[in-house]
């Protein structure tokens, strides 16, 4: 788990529109998996992907969403 904080107007920008902020659809399921095919009707990627919910956001002021990262646990323990 990784933390970075962009600054700058074009790095808010760039960050929304990889987040999808702007989309119908916000958010969604990422990995940091490349997709060697993308022409393919399938993308298969190990357990471990990270659900981002976009909460709010300006289009070069900010974002303000939630992550839930889902990878495999042990038995018995619930995330």
């Amino acid at each position: 788990v990784g933390e970075w904080i962009p600054f700058g107007s074009n790095q808010i920008v760039a960050l929304n529109e990889r987040l999808g902020a702007m989309d119908r659809c916000q958010g969604g399921l990422f990995t940091s998996k490349i997709d060697k095919d993308p022409t393919a009707t399938q993308f298969k990627v190990p357990t471990g992907l990270t659900q981002v919910q976009i909460l709010d956001y300006d289009l070069i002021g900010c974002i303000n969403f939630e992550a839930e990262i889902n990878y495999p646990e042990a038995e018995g323990i619930v995330q």
